[in-house]
């Protein structure tokens, strides 16, 4: 698949030992509602976000490093991407014929 992701400019991660954790930033402390934590593979995949990688090289550097076959990373990565994507931490972008990327 030919979907990459970026990440919202709105939030601050801090990595303590294996996991991750985002909390989104906000103008109105009000609106902070959230914090979420990334177990191990959360964090990988979370790092492999970068606007570069597409959802298939997700799949494939997750299927490599750690023991799992490819359709249930594809299943477990597209659940985790579009948690993310709901709770707005990040974005998709789909591959266009000449290259570029659009929203």
């Amino acid at each position: 698949m030919n979907v990459r992701y970026r990440k919202s400019e709105n939030i601050v991660t801090r990595r303590i030992a294996e996991q991750t954790i985002l909390v989104p930033v906000t103008a109105n402390v009000a609106e902070l509602n959230s914090i979420y934590m990334l177990n191990e593979v959360g964090t990988r995949v979370w790092g492999l976000i970068d606007r570069e990688n597409t959802l298939d090289q997700l799949v494939e550097t997750i299927t490599k490093e750690y023991e799992i076959g490819p359709g249930e990373a594809t299943s477990s990565i597209l659940e985790f991407v579009n948690s993310l994507c709901d709770a707005n931490l990040i974005a998709a972008e789909s591959g266009t014929a000449d290259g570029t990327t659009e929203l």
